[in-house]
């Protein structure tokens, strides 16, 4: 699939998505503006529902001080008197001023008189709630079965407010039904006692709390049409509707200008490349991005002539340390055929051995995985191999990899075949860098050896080849190579534990 039609086929879900997500925080933002200006419109109606019941309660209140600041409720609390019952607490007395109850109380907190109807006007008993202490000289309201008893108790005193006080008298006012219907077209909402879960949409539900004579928690519901609910939606059709043009203009824009600066471009690469050798390079500028393209694959090209050329490097160490092993095991098989000694057959054993540890080699040193590695592990390895005296002074780690076994091994190896040596003395320092001195004592380099050894392929007894690859690998750890003198190499590689 070419890369516009990807391009397209990627992006347009990632628009949808953007497009969907944003849409929904838009959406989620102004739905919390709808309940935050509901709740702001419910407390409103709250405050104006609870006006009306201060209201209720002052007028009680006003009426409750006037009967009980009244002389002769005063005289009647004393002497009983029958015709100020006769006079003034009539049935009409009570529908008239809206009072369902009516208690009289001496100083002993005895009933002088008493009288309840209920929301219907039906004469009934008084309940023994409405004789509890924690009504005295207060103004308030409670729930009464199904509905709220306004309630307000002063001291009767003279009307000059002179003497001592004979006694309370207690008023209550159902709010029925009926007031609560008026109550509701008043405020234009419908309200109810009791508890309700809270909606603030197209219909508000909402709860006010207020606190009764007793000290308790009354709840109310208030339920009424929200006017600004179909404002709010259609801003925000609106909203979501210009945020598309905007996502779809932006989008086609954007499409336009990848697919002139950058596909066209990449398409120009992906024919060039198709046909790309490793020598050729890439001519094709434009924004940076396709300029670091550019620059990328000549650098892959570059890495690519490199591989080749480390390639058939690793062949020749291949080539050259195999002919070796080869060489040597074909030597012990011989004495074996001529003397008929086994004790031969140890050592060709381990040339085969080391035969296949050079091919393992070979292999890892193509995966270019560097690690930690101990010259001491290597040469312990190496000591059961050749047959050769090996003396170890010092050790250290270096950053390498499996090449270093190709390393030492060359090394001993050309010690032992082209120098005639019997020992070895390896001696490792460390500081800052990490120094390797490897000695023998045989016969040496010749000075023309000295001269051209790790320059080029020399050959000199078949030690030329060898030289150079230890060259080859030291350089890759970092590390640096040379000969001291006529028995000795020096070697050189990062320390990685010191300090920077």
């Amino acid at each position: 699939m070419k890369a516009r039609k990807k391009i397209i086929l990627i992006t347009i879900p990632l628009v949808l998505t953007f497009f969907i997500s944003m849409s929904y925080l838009v959406f989620s933002i102004e739905m919390k503006s709808v309940v935050l200006n509901s709740k702001a419109y419910a407390e409103e109606k709250s405050k104006a529902f609870k006006m009306m019941i201060n209201i209720e309660l002052q007028n009680l209140e006003e009426l409750c001080k006037d009967w009980a600041f009244w002389d002769d409720t005063y005289e009647f609390i004393e002497n009983r008197n029958k015709n100020y019952i006769a006079s003034n607490l009539v049935e009409s007395t009570f529908r008239d001023a809206r009072i369902n109850l009516i208690i009289f109380l001496n100083k002993n907190d005895e009933i002088v008189y008493s009288k309840f109807y209920n929301e219907r006007w039906e004469e009934k008993e008084i309940d023994e709630i409405f004789l509890k202490r924690e009504f005295m000289k207060k103004t308030g309201f409670m729930k009464f079965g199904q509905h709220l008893i306004l309630i307000s108790s002063k001291p009767i005193l003279k009307s000059d407010l002179s003497g001592e006080e004979r006694g309370h008298l207690l008023m209550g006012r159902i709010l029925d039904d009926e007031w609560f219907f008026k109550i509701s077209e008043a405020l234009n909402v419908k309200i109810q006692l009791k508890d309700v879960k809270e909606v603030y949409n197209e219909k508000i539900v909402a709860r006010t709390e207020v606190e009764d004579i007793l000290g308790e928690k009354l709840v109310f519901a208030l339920e009424f049409t929200n006017p600004n609910y179909i404002d709010h939606i259609r801003d925000i059709f609106l909203y979501i509707f210009s945020f598309l043009i905007l996502v779809l203009f932006f989008y086609s824009t954007t499409i336009f200008l990848i697919d002139r600066e950058l596909i066209s471009k990449i398409s120009r690469l992906e024919m060039f490349v198709s046909k790309a050798k490793a020598g050729d390079r890439v001519e094709v500028t434009g924004v940076d991005e396709i300029n670091e393209l550019t620059s990328g694959i000549n650098r892959m090209l570059s890495r690519i002539e490199k591989k080749e050329r480390e390639t058939n490097f690793l062949l020749k160490i291949l080539k050259h340390d195999l002919m070796n092993v080869l060489a040597s095991l074909s030597g012990y098989l011989e004495i074996m055929k001529l003397e008929g000694k086994l004790n031969n057959l140890e050592k060709a054993e381990k040339q085969i051995d080391r035969g296949v540890t050079l091919i393992k080699a070979v292999e890892k040193l193509e995966t270019e995985e560097i690690m930690r590695i101990r010259i001491g592990e290597v040469v312990e390895k190496l000591r059961e191999i050749f047959p050769i005296d090996i003396e170890l002074r010092g050790d250290a780690t270096i950053l390498a990899d499996e090449g270093i076994y190709v390393i030492f091994s060359n090394l001993i190896d050309n010690s032992i075949k082209h120098g005639n040596a019997s020992k070895i003395f390896l001696e490792i320092e460390k500081d800052k860098e990490v120094f390797v001195r490897f000695r023998d004592n045989g016969k040496g380099f010749s000075k023309t050896a000295m001269e051209r050894a790790f320059k080029d392929i020399y050959i000199e007894g078949s030690t030329g080849l060898g030289l150079l690859i230890v060259k080859k690998l030291v350089e890759k750890y970092n590390g640096t190579v040379q000969i001291l003198d006529e028995n000795t190499i020096f070697m050189r590689f990062p320390n990685p534990y010191a300090s920077s």
